[in-house]
């Protein structure tokens, strides 16, 4: 009953929020809106979560442009425009030529000197010029769901700049459009509340990233965290009075810092919890590109992770499940990882982590590895090739992987390992502790391994030869049971199983790819199609093709 009064809530608040609607016809038109946004079946641009994450309740859709309505605006404000469309209530710029002033809310012709602390709902901070510098200051916004506040550059080509600490407290708050350069940080921290707060379309470097400490619904969207080796790209604690929970660092590109993202750490009081990594770029990070040391339900879905080397900190783990406090319920399922030492390591994971549906490939250095660490609960349909090891979780049920041109071992240990396709150039393959049952060696038949295609083509041995063991299943209907998202894919998103091998029952691929089935030429449709086109009635060439 608690649980749907819970969701009958969250279902007022989403009717309630401000979201920002924008026609559409095709997908190109929502791309300004971000990475992500598509036009869906009703001609609206809206974002698509990746495989398994759940859209945040705040922080995406919502836009500025709603307060060119003046019904929406705060009655105590005064709403001039810009010049990009929209409205704003405050106008800072310390470049001013005339000069700049703190004693108004500031406009073009007069603007603020500095940015102002105290929010009410309603308000719209542009930000121009830069950089603005000193100590730390603190930001409170009172906006709410109705009213959300925006602190803002203009564009993302005409971002302001800041050099100095802001902690972000108070509720409904979008940061966009500005560029933390030069010791600028961006603080989610425990200083009154945070909840309900996004920071997007910008850009942290030079110095320190993205700090979340004790702060609730954060949505961390579409930055550029780089340039700061000493700092990680987002970092999350949790402490004592409060609880760091419903987290979302989506799309965002992140390169040479420490860690793309870590949760840290063994001294915190606590662990944060929903916590969203997902559809992110990260590459050529000093240690690793997501750390997870403690956290409870954290969902790792369709990163992008490539470049990492030994370091004196760092073994090269693309994803690292460390060992240094409580951990449940860790998930790591459709990540595309390359060019690093280690695939996903798993070492002293308290709580056994699910491992699915990853692209694992082209591993670099002495002794890399696509899975292991012995702390994995379940490795399934996942794809691994050109690596020294294969996987090796002596605790996990390993089932549908492919594992490819090896030079050490396919596998080398496991509590239940089956159905699972082992191929090495026509050579042994090598299984060492492990019984692989109903394993298959054959040649998977990607479509062009080496330009990194592992599709599937029509005849691999891989098509309809996977197990729904009930531990398979129990790995599929967890994750539903728990989060109310099917992650019942393949790689790109295809519904499994499939089937096929047309022989009429869809049976689950191994591997991370799904086979749909092929592909023939409509003859009939392409020849009315030709004699139209000589007909000059239609004059856009295309291809009419249909599965078997």
């Amino acid at each position: 009953m608690r649980k749907r009064l819970f969701l009958i809530l969250l279902f007022a608040i989403a009717l309630a929020l401000p979201a920002f609607a924008q026609a559409c016809t095709a997908n190109e038109e929502c791309e300004p809106r971000g990475p992500g946004f598509e036009c869906n079946d009703s001609s609206q641009c809206e974002w698509v979560p990746p495989i398994g994450v759940p859209v945040p309740e705040f922080g995406l859709e919502e836009s500025y442009l709603i307060y060119n309505d003046p019904v929406a605006r705060n009655a105590d404000l005064n709403y001039s425009p810009n010049t990009a469309g929209g409205y704003y209530t405050h106008y800072v710029d310390n470049t001013a030529p005339g000069g700049c002033d703190n004693g108004t809310n500031g406009n073009s012709a007069n603007p603020r000197c500095n940015i102002p602390l105290n929010l009410p709902e309603g308000s719209v901070v542009e930000v121009h010029g830069g950089p603005y510098t000193g100590d730390r200051i603190i930001l409170t916004a009172n906006g709410t769901v109705e009213k959300p506040v925006y602190l803002r550059g203009l564009s993302q080509a005409e971002m302001g700049v800041v050099h100095r600490r802001i902690r972000f407290v108070g509720t409904y708050l979008i940061i966009e459009h500005l560029n933390f350069d030069n010791g600028g940080w961006v603080v989610f921290h425990r200083t009154g509340s945070q909840d309900f707060m996004s920071f997007r379309h910008s850009e942290v470097q030079n110095g320190y990233g993205v700090w979340i400490n004790t702060a609730r619904n954060i949505v961390v969207y579409n930055n550029e965290l780089h340039d700061s080796p000493t700092y990680h790209g987002v970092e999350l604690w949790e402490e004592a009075d409060g609880n760091t929970a419903r987290i979302w660092v989506i799309d965002n590109h992140m390169y040479n810092v420490n860690d793309g993202l870590q949760a840290c750490c063994y001294w915190s009081d606590g662990e944060p919890e929903y916590v969203y990594i997902a559809r992110n770029d990260i590459h050529d990070t000093v240690e690793n590109a997501i750390d997870v040391k403690i956290g409870k339900h954290v969902i790792i879905s369709e990163n992008k992770l490539r470049g990492f080397a030994v370091s004196p900190t760092s073994n090269g783990d693309a994803i690292r499940l460390n060992d240094e406090g409580d951990m449940e319920e860790i998930w790591v399922i459709y990540n595309d990882i390359s060019n690093s030492v280690l695939g996903i390591e798993t070492w002293g994971t308290p709580f056994p982590a699910y491992i699915v549906g990853n692209k694992i490939y082209n591993l670099s250095g002495n002794s890399t590895r696509g899975i292991g660490g012995d702390h994995a609960g379940y490795v399934i349909n996942n794809m691994i090739y050109s690596v020294d090891r294969g996987i090796s979780e002596r605790n996990a049920v390993i089932a549908n992987n492919i594992i490819s041109n090896v030079t050490s071992y396919h596998i080398d240990d496991g509590a239940d390992v089956r159905n699972n396709l082992l191929w090495q150039d026509g050579q042994q393959v090598t299984v060492t502790s492990a019984v692989c049952v109903d394993c298959v060696e054959e040649d998977p038949l990607f479509l062009d391994a080496d330009s990194g295609d592992f599709h599937l083509v029509e005849g691999s041995p891989a098509i309809d030869a996977g197990t729904y063991s009930s531990e398979v299943e129990y790995v599929y209907n967890r994750f539903e049971e728990l989060y109310g998202i099917s992650i019942r894919k393949d790689f790109e998103g295809i519904t499994r199983p499939q089937d096929g091998d047309s022989s009429g029952s869809a049976e689950w691929d191994i591997g991370a790819y799904e086979f749909e089935g092929s592909a023939c030429v409509d003859t009939d449709a392409l020849l009315n199609y030709i004699s139209n086109w000589e007909q000059g009635s239609i004059n856009m060439p295309y291809l009419i093709s249909r599965p078997y």
